[in-house]
């Protein structure tokens, strides 16, 4: 079976997966925790479960092996995709040491339309994997009984792109675009910034057409994000903070430059439920309203007709929006 070539290639790499700090004469067996941090595409969640190849891990190594990332001095990578034909999965493994060195990183291409077959080899090649001897620097620290240094905090943002639907207090309904930007530093809460478009036509009862674009820019803080469902694929994120909303009209009867602009200011406040379905990629729906106690007008004149006014800005514009985002550090 080709998953059998695929195990032995992975066995065969696993054995020497150790870096060159531990060589053969002083590995010192692992007995620590691990952290899985593991992530899969849909069609490989039909034939893999994670939380059986957990349980298969810790069976066929005789202990227990992974725990929460705050309990670990290990962390094991692991994605998982089906790639064509029908029934070949393959998974990108990396384990890393407490201070982020490479222990090991290993490629496993399973062929079978048999998941038990397909779980077994992902079984062998994790426990050998999770179970690499310890280094020369985690041998000294474990002598010495002073823990490895974690790695130093890193930054991480995530830019979404999504359509968007918007409804106001005028009654107004219109579809847009939404670009957002949410970056999470270490030790402090994660802030955003959502840039959205609402574009509408419409003409005069005279048969003048105008364009007006509603464009919103907000700077939120959010709180920590919520993760939740088998392998943590869920999160829920939510934001708050000011905005400032430009209202900009054109067509032949908004003055000599036929444009008009206006603007106001408020406050917003957005929730976006995510779905992990890829490495780095989430899928997402939000909403959210804005609301300002500023209401002003764009005016339009007809012909020698004293200015009108054509659009006048909403209290409250209510918005869903559903759409993709990517992490981009």
């Amino acid at each position: 079976m080709w998953w059998r070539v695929g195990v032995g290639l992975a066995l065969a790499c696993a054995m020497i997966a150790t870096t060159s700090e531990a060589s053969a004469e002083d590995a010192q067996a692992y007995d620590g925790k691990v952290f899985l941090d593991w992530s899969e595409d849909a069609e490989a969640a039909r034939c893999i479960a994670r939380d059986r190849i957990v349980s298969e891990v810790e069976a066929t190594l005789g202990r227990q092996v992974f725990a929460p990332k705050a309990a670990a001095d290990r962390v094991l990578r692991v994605d998982v995709g089906a790639t064509p034909p029908p029934g070949r999965f393959t998974a990108q493994m990396l384990l890393l040491s407490a201070t982020g060195l490479s222990l090991g990183a290993r490629e496993l291409s399973v062929e079978s339309e048999d998941c038990k077959e397909v779980s077994s080899a992902f079984t062998l090649a994790l426990s050998i994997m999770a179970d690499l001897p310890r280094t020369t620097e985690e041998q000294a620290a474990a002598r010495s009984g002073t823990p490895v240094s974690p790695p130093r905090p890193t930054w991480h943002g995530t830019l979404g792109l999504g359509a968007l639907g918007a409804l106001d207090s005028n009654g107004d309904l219109a579809p847009g675009v939404q670009l957002g930007l949410v970056v999470r530093p270490p030790r402090f809460l994660p802030f955003g910034v959502f840039v959205s478009g609402v574009p509408r036509s419409s003409s005069t009862p005279r048969g003048m057409g105008y364009t007006l674009l509603n464009t919103t820019v907000a700077a939120t803080l959010c709180a920590p994000p919520a993760s939740f469902g088998r392998a943590d694929r869920f999160a829920w994120l939510s934001c708050a903070g000011p905005d400032v909303t430009l209202y900009l009209g054109w067509g032949a009867g908004f003055t000599e430059s036929r444009a008009g602009l206006s603007s106001t200011v408020g406050g917003t406040l957005q929730t976006y439920l995510s779905y992990s379905f890829a490495h780095m990629w989430r899928a997402f729906l939000g909403t959210g309203a804005s609301a300002t106690p500023q209401r002003v007008s764009l005016a339009f004149s007809e012909g020698r007709d004293e200015a009108k006014s054509v659009y006048r800005t909403p209290f409250l514009t209510a918005f869903v929006s559903i759409g993709v985002a990517g992490d981009i550090f």
